[in-house]
């Protein structure tokens, strides 16, 4: 069998194959911030900010002894991150 031939039947086959369905639409789009504000706001009552999330990651900028007294303390490695702008 040629090459164009072992397409030819692949792409035959795959034309025939049902089309994909699309995944089903979620029933109600998420709560954005504005607008449980709003309906707070309709409600009477202050809406609360969203939290922000705290880094999973803490870093420590510009003391090292504090760094590496808080990676001694929870036993866990130091990562000491150094650049230049050149």
């Amino acid at each position: 069998m040629s090459r164009r031939a072992a397409v030819a039947s692949l792409l035959a086959a795959a034309l025939a194959l049902p089309a994909a369905a699309a995944p089903p639409k979620p029933a109600a789009p998420p709560r954005s911030a504005a607008v449980a504000k709003a309906k707070a706001k309709a409600k009477g009552k202050a809406a609360k900010p969203p939290k922000k999330p705290e880094p999973r990651l803490p870093f420590v900028e510009g003391d090292y002894a504090r760094a590496l007294a808080d990676a001694r303390a929870r036993n866990v490695p130091l990562v000491v991150d150094v650049w230049a702008p050149w």
